[in-house]
């Protein structure tokens, strides 16, 4: 489904260390989007990547008004510092609107 102009695909890099609340690590947002699959890139800071805590990617796509359109249902594990390719798929947001 393509999105009209505007719209912002933003991933977030969060760390899980069974310590503490997850928390991000790192953020990104990506505008200009042609329609899917959408190719990222999330840079962030090796020193922030701490032994034992397990990581996932959470991400949302919203439009160019700012609404909430789409989001990952889950997290998705990942490993930091990888060469693997993330896939994931997204789902429409629900609203509460009855």
């Amino acid at each position: 489904m393509l999105l009209p102009p505007g719209a912002t695909l933003e991933v977030q890099l969060i760390a899980d260390d069974s310590t503490h609340a997850p928390s991000p690590v790192a953020h990104s947002s990506f505008g200009d989007l042609h329609g899917p699959p959408y190719d990222f890139a999330l840079p962030y800071a090796p020193a922030d990547i701490k032994q034992g805590a397990h990581y996932s990617l959470r991400a949302t796509l919203r439009d160019a008004q700012g609404h909430l359109e789409f989001v990952t249902p889950k997290s998705v594990p990942v490993t930091p510092g990888s060469n693997a390719i993330v896939e994931f798929r997204m789902v429409r947001a629900t609203t509460d609107q009855d």
